[in-house]
């Protein structure tokens, strides 16, 4: 059984950033999923990457990383998820990270991974961000949603607020601005 694994959704489109979101740099030679998948290994976790819109391209810059791939990517985010967690059906903890947000820390990714509710979410002051950390068994009853977007999902579990001290939860890199905000 692996044990703790995180889901790095890397499947959509790019359409406002107008370039794979996955492949952008990141800094110290790392694309955004390279390095979400080094801290989701330094905290304990199984990188396991959702593509889909981009495949080909995320797997052939990244070939060594688990990867899956989300044929119906176009169904939104859950979609992804739901992805994901069919390939990490036995896992124990199962981390969920969208790839635009590069920026979360070892530390924070640690906390989520050792949260002790059956769902949780990361919490800058007093605000939900991601990731979101669910338990195996509260991961395969959401492989049994009815529910049409991942905030639905969600909004059907009790999510528990790990707070943290890392801004990064909160961000949002979908578009050539805030990537220019990021870097100022």
């Amino acid at each position: 059984m692996i044990r703790d694994i995180a889901i790095i959704l890397a499947a959509g489109e790019s359409r406002r950033m107008d370039q794979v979101k996955a492949l952008l740099p990141a800094g110290r030679g790392h694309t955004f999923v390279s390095q979400l998948a080094e801290r989701c290994r330094k905290a304990g976790l199984v990188p396991l990457v959702v593509t889909g819109a981009h495949a080909r391209e995320i797997k052939a810059a990244h070939p060594t990383l688990w990867q899956v791939v989300n044929r119906q990517w176009r169904k939104g985010q859950l979609s992804s998820v739901l992805t994901g967690l069919r390939a990490s059906a036995l896992a124990r903890r199962v981390v969920i990270q969208p790839v635009d947000a590069p920026d979360v820390s070892v530390a924070t990714l640690k906390k989520l991974r050792k949260a002790k509710a059956p769902a949780a979410a990361a919490a800058y002051r007093g605000e939900l961000g991601h990731p979101v950390s669910v338990d195996g068994e509260t991961a395969r009853a959401l492989l049994k949603t009815r529910a049409k977007t991942l905030e639905a999902a969600l909004a059907l579990l009790e999510v528990a607020a790990v707070p943290v001290t890392d801004r990064a939860v909160l961000e949002n890199l979908n578009d050539p601005k805030a990537l220019k905000a990021r870097r100022k």
